[in-house]
C-alpha cells in the first residue's frame, strides 16, 4: 500500500518519517508531540489543549494571529492543531513547492510563539466558549459521561478540554512550564506525506528544528497504569442525567478493552465492524432499518498505552430509548455466544480491505498512522503488515475477544435524555448480558 517509508533522525535526535507519493502534487508536514489531557495533573485540566491554541497567536516575526494564518491561507494550505488523550499535533498540508514555507511556518509558531499575556486572555475566552459549546451538545455530554464512569480516578475519564475552573486559573507560567517539560525532540515525531524529495526535506526539517531542544535530554517518561478507585466500583455502571428542550435520547453504551499495542487489536477491529461499523452492521441492520429507533447508530473504538474503548453511541427517538439498549444487549450476548459466521468474516474483512485502500489515499491519513504508531508505541509497522494482520484475522479469534470483552462487568452506559428518568429500570436490561 506504501513501502517506502523513509525513517531518519535530525541533529538533536528528533524522529522524521518521511512516505513520498508520486501520484499527488500534494505534501503534509505535521509534527506530533507525545503529550496531551492524560499527562495533566488535576490544576492542568485542559492545559494542553489550551496550549495548542495559543502556538498559533503570534511569534516574534508573525507578532499576530492574522499574520501567521496570512503566511498559510496567501498559499491556499490546509492546516490545524488538534489534541487528545496522549498526543498534541500541528499540521500543514500544501502544494509540493511551499513545502519550505509549511516547515518554516510549524517551526515558527513551535519554537518562537510569544505567549503574549493580552493574547492569552482573549485566548481563555474562545477556550471557554469552546468548552460550553461542548457541554451544550447532548452528544459530547454522553460522551464524557461515559468516560468518567469507565475511568473515574484517571486522567482517561476527563474532557481533553477540562474544566471551566480550572481553565479559567491557568498562568502563563503554567503554560510555559508544561511546555518545556513535553515538547522535547525525545518527545516529538515530525511526519511528511506526499509528493517530496526527501534529501531536500531533511535539509528544510534540520535548518528549521534540527537545533532545537537538547539532545541528550531523557526521553520523557509515562506511566501507562489506569489509576483506580479505592473502592471497588460496581458494574454495570449506569449514568443518566436529564435535558429539556432536546428531541432525542442520546446513548452511550461503552466498554473498557486493552492497549494500542495488544495483538488482539486486529481481531477487535473487525468485531467493531461487525457490531457497528458500517450500514450493514448488527447495529444498524436492527436499531435502524428493523425498529426504526434511530437515524444515527454505530460502534467504535480508541486505543491508548495501556487501555481503550469499545463505545456504542446512538441518536434515539423518545419513546425508543429501553427498546434501543435492549436491543444493543441482545446484539453483543448473540455475538459473544457463538453468533460469529465465517460469511460474517469474510465480508467484513472484504469490507476492511476497500475501506483501508480509499482512506489511506489521503496523505493526512497515511501522516497520522505512520507518525501515532511512532510516537505512542515505537510501531515501525508498515500499512501492508497493518492489512495482512487484519486479514489473518479467525472467527475463533473474533469469538476469543468477544467472550473476553463483551461482559456485564466491564459495561458502562450513559443517556442523556428529555425525560426525567430512574435508571434503575435499566438494570435488568443489561443485566442479560451476564
Amino acid at each position: 500500500m506504501h513501502t517506502n517509508v523513509i525513517r531518519r533522525n535530525l541533529t538533536n535526535g528528533a524522529r522524521v518519517i518521511m512516505v513520498p507519493r508520486t501520484e499527488t502534487e500534494v505534501v503534509l508536514a505535521m509534527v506530533r508531540f507525545g503529550v496531551g489531557s492524560r499527562q495533566e495533573t488535576p490544576d492542568e485540566a485542559g492545559l494542553a489543549h489550551f496550549l495548542e491554541h495559543m502556538f498559533w497567536k503570534g511569534t516574534a516575526r508573525r507578532p499576530s494571529n492574522a499574520l501567521l494564518m496570512r503566511s498559510l491561507v496567501e498559499i491556499g494550505a490546509m492546516y490545524n492543531a488538534f489534541t487528545d488523550k496522549e498526543s498534541t499535533g500541528y499540521y500543514v498540508m500544501t502544494e509540493e513547492g511551499f513545502l519550505p514555507r509549511a516547515i518554516d511556518v510549524l517551526s515558527d509558531i513551535l519554537l518562537n510563539s510569544l505567549f503574549d499575556a493580552q493574547a492569552l486572555e482573549i485566548e481563555r475566552t474562545v477556550v471557554l466558549s469552546e468548552l460550553n459549546e461542548r457541554n451544550d451538545s447532548s452528544p459530547q455530554r454522553a460522551y464524557d459521561l461515559l468516560y468518567e464512569a469507565l475511568y473515574p480516578a484517571d486522567p482517561m475519564g476527563r474532557s481533553v478540554g477540562g474544566t471551566r475552573d480550572v481553565v479559567s486559573a491557568l498562568t502563563r507560567a503554567q503554560m510555559l512550564a508544561f511546555r518545556d517539560r513535553n515538547y522535547t525532540p525525545q518527545n516529538m515525531v515530525i511526519t511528511l506525506a506526499g509528493k517530496l524529495d526527501e534529501d531536500h526535506a531533511m535539509i528544510l526539517l534540520d535548518d528549521a528544528f534540527g537545533a532545537f531542544g537538547d539532545a541528550d535530554a531523557q526521553a520523557v517518561e509515562f506511566d501507562p497504569t489506569i489509576l483506580r478507585p479505592d473502592v471497588g466500583v460496581e458494574s454495570p455502571q449506569i449514568v443518566m442525567i436529564q435535558r429539556e428542550n432536546i428531541q432525542q435520547a442520546y446513548v452511550c453504551m461503552g466498554f473498557e478493552t486493552f492497549g494500542r499495542d495488544d495483538p488482539r487489536r486486529f481481531a477487535l477491529s473487525l468485531l467493531n465492524t461487525i457490531i457497528g461499523g458500517n450500514s450493514i452492521s448488527r447495529l444498524n441492520e436492527r436499531i435502524r432499518n428493523e425498529f426504526g429507533l434511530a437515524y444515527s447508530v454505530l460502534s467504535h473504538i480508541s486505543a491508548q498505552r495501556g487501555t481503550g474503548q469499545f463505545v456504542i453511541w446512538a441518536g434515539l427517538k423518545k419513546d425508543g430509548l429501553k427498546l434501543a439498549v435492549r436491543t444493543m444487549v441482545e446484539i453483543l450476548a448473540e455475538l459473544r455466544d457463538g453468533g460469529i459466521t465465517d460469511d460474517d468474516l469474510r465480508v467484513t474483512q472484504s469490507y476492511i480491505r476497500g475501506s483501508m485502500t480509499l482512506n489511506f489515499d489521503d496523505s493526512s491519513q497515511v501522516a497520522t498512522f505512520y507518525g501515532r504508531n511512532e510516537l505512542l508505541s515505537g510501531s515501525r509497522m508498515t500499512l501492508d503488515e497493518y492489512a495482512a494482520a487484519l486479514q489473518a484475522v479467525t472467527v475463533e479469534d473474533l469469538n476469543a475477544v468477544a467472550g473476553d470483552l463483551l461482559r456485564i462487568d466491564r459495561l458502562h452506559l450513559s443517556i442523556v435524555s428529555p425525560f426525567d428518568e430512574d435508571p434503575t429500570p435499566f438494570e435488568p436490561i443489561v443485566v442479560k448480558l451476564g
